[in-house]
């Protein structure tokens, strides 16, 4: 859920078979922040899933940089629009993919 500069997560891990909850979580963070929000939560999730992770794994989920908001959700909008399918959807998705990039 995201409101204004801030964006929240909750993260929940269900056992399929039982439908059984086995664990949740909260998070919340400046939306400049999501990359680094992401990697906190896949280390969360891998911790209570007892995850072996490699240490290149462990690396790569160390590794964050911050993001520009409005370009990250112009691309979140491109993404939508791309997946759309059809000329019209197509043609906005291109013009968002291009503003998020310049």
């Amino acid at each position: 859920m995201r409101l204004g500069d801030r964006v929240r997560v909750t993260a929940q891990l269900i056992h399929a078979a039982t439908d059984r909850h086995l664990w949740a979580e909260s998070y919340e963070r400046d939306f400049r922040d999501i990359l680094l929000l992401q990697s906190e939560i896949a280390r969360q999730v891998a911790d209570q899933i007892r995850l072996f992770l490699t240490p290149e794994e462990q690396a790569h989920l160390r590794v964050t940089r911050r993001v520009n908001p409005e370009a990250h959700e112009l691309y979140l909008k491109a993404r939508y629009f791309w997946n759309k399918r059809n000329e019209e959807s197509v043609r906005k998705a291109l013009s968002l993919f291009q503003r998020a990039t310049h």
